[in-house]
Formats: C-alpha cells, structure tokens, sequence
C-alpha cells in the first residue's frame, strides 16, 4: 500500500538550521527528516511540539510500577500514541516500556518511582523491564478536560472500547447498578460495557458487565456487540446535591414562614 505524505511545514533550529516535518495522515503521527536519534538534541522543541516532559528511566517488576492495562503500539509512534491515551483518560503520567508497551493510570505519578531510577533506557522507549516516564503539564491536562464535570453516569447506547477490558463478569446477570459498584471498586475503571439485547453478532449478552479502562469509543460497534457505555463520574458529587438539597429546604421553609406571619398578623 503506497502511503501518501503531506508536508506540513519547516522549522528553524538555532544550532542546526532548517528541517522539514511531515504529518502522516493515516496514524496521525509528526515525522522529523531525521531519525529520532539525531533528533534527540532538539529535546525541548520534540517535546513541546508533542506537549509532554521526559520524567526519566526508571525500573520495573512484577507487580508493576504503573497499574492498569497494557497497550502496545509500534516504536515509531508508542510515545506520541500513549501521551494521548494518558491525555485522553486524564492521566497525568505515562511510560513506555520495551520500545511498544504503554503503561498509564491515575496513581501513576506516585507508583512509576516504586522500584527506583534505572539506566539503559532507549530513544526515550524504554526498555527490558525499565519505564521511560513521561508527565503531561496541567495546562495541556485542562485543554483535554475543558468541559462541565460530570456528577453522575453518562450513558452512550450502542457504544464501546476496543482492547481495554480490565475485568469481564459474562453470564453472570448482573445489574447495571451491580455493574456501576465493581467499577467503583476499581481505582483505574473509567467506564463499564454493559450487556443489552441489540440481537447483534457479538458475545456480549444481556446482563454481561466488563470494567474497561479507557473511554475511548473509535472503532467500537455496540450494536454488534450487544452492548451500551456508561462513563463513570469525573467526581461523586452527591455532598454538593445534598448541600443544595438543605438550602433548598430551608428557603421553602423560610417562605412558608413568611407567608404564615403576613397572613396571621394581629390587625391594628
């Protein structure tokens, strides 16, 4: 398959000159016109270009340093690939592992030190068992998450993820409410997949629950999957609704108070 190329511009490297960038259009990926190891001096405009900061080589081991699902992408894009999964689940920190292997959670930004600095990490892809660590800048953060939080479950009908299953309870019947609680349960659950009869291909049945860890929906049919997405909250915010409940309660309270002292005043 013969790819096609579109040439997006040029920058002008104080210590090197000019140099041409491509933008493949297929995997969304930015191209030097020179490999990443030549391009290794130009650290700090690579990164600001792809908005994410090198946090340095670190080891691993069994159970991991960074918790959750594993993704694997190829080397030339694992970096770009999984800043944006991190970014995407609203993680702060992310690695790659073995040149392929993405690794991103929640508590990254605790856990990813756990078993201390490490060298032989390569080409910023780290290595055998050792993590290249990356942290996204909140601002980049908040450009990903601009938008009003979410209190409660947010439903997408016909809807799922592909290749992000932390844990599957099929045939099992569970309620959707059931479901919702073993997400809870789950640090790193951002949505739940749900069982519903959409008489589709797919395994899933009606009542399967699946905990997934990452809410990304591209090139995911729920219809032929049987199955429908619920987001889990940004934050509980059941202690502000119950906050606005009393206010409420008191200001009809008041009111009726009101209405009871105009009425029943002594005339004069």
């Amino acid at each position: 398959m013969q790819v096609s190329w579109v040439i997006r511009g040029r920058i002008t490297f104080p210590d090197d000159g000019d140099h041409s960038f491509w933008y493949h259009p297929r995997q969304k990926t930015l191209y030097w016109d020179r490999d990443y190891n030549q391009a290794k001096k130009w650290k700090g405009k690579y990164q600001e270009k792809h908005h994410f900061v090198h946090i340095g080589c670190f080891a691993d081991r069994s159970p991991r340093a960074i918790c959750g699902t594993v993704t694997n992408y190829a080397a030339h894009e694992a970096i770009e690939k999984c800043f944006e999964r991190a970014r995407r689940e609203g993680n702060e920190y992310f690695s790659v592992q073995y040149k392929t292997r993405c690794f991103t959670s929640r508590s990254a930004g605790d856990t990813y030190n756990k078993y201390g600095a490490a060298s032989g990490c390569e080409n910023g892809r780290g290595g055998m068992w050792k993590n290249s660590v990356y942290r996204i800048p909140p601002t980049q953060m908040m450009a990903s998450t601009q938008q009003p939080i979410q209190c409660g479950w947010k439903k997408y009908p016909k809807a799922c993820v592909m290749g992000h299953n932390l844990k599957k309870y099929l045939g099992m019947k569970k309620s959707l409410s059931e479901c919702k609680s073993l997400c809870a349960e789950h640090e790193d659950c951002v949505a739940v997949e749900y069982g519903v009869n959409y008489h589709g291909r797919g395994y899933p049945r009606a009542g399967d629950c699946l905990l997934q860890s990452s809410v990304n929906m591209d090139h995911c049919d729920g219809g032929h999957w049987n199955l429908d997405l619920h987001v889990k909250p940004v934050r509980d915010c059941g202690a502000m609704n119950q906050t606005m409940n009393i206010l409420l309660c008191l200001f009809i309270a008041c009111f009726f108070i009101f209405l009871v002292l105009m009425l029943y005043r002594p005339c004069v």
